[in-house]
């Protein structure tokens, strides 16, 4: 299964490990990282870098205020999965 995982370019902590942890359970991964404009535009960032039928599974680690205003192209991308790590903070009960 080949997995296609687009990350931010700039973010306050490293990720890499869990990033290549995500990617040893595929047979092939490419992990692209996308500056605050490309994140902006994903329309264009994947009309000029990108074909959707080479990846059976997409996974979008981006800033989600950036890609909530995109709703109408992200719904055209087959396989898409969101990845949101803060999102459980305001669900769950810290104690």
């Amino acid at each position: 299964m080949k997995l296609l995982l687009l990350v931010q370019d700039e973010q306050r902590i490293l990720l890499d490990r869990f990033y290549s942890e995500i990617a040893s359970q595929f047979d092939e991964a490419t992990v692209l990282r996308l500056s605050s404009d490309e994140q902006a535009d994903l329309k264009k960032y994947f009309k000029q870098n990108i074909k959707c039928e080479d990846y059976d599974r997409i996974v979008l680690f981006l800033r989600f205020k950036k890609e909530i205003k995109q709703v109408a192209f992200l719904r055209t991308i087959p396989n898409l999965i969101f990845l949101e790590h803060d999102a459980y903070r305001i669900r769950i009960d810290c104690a």
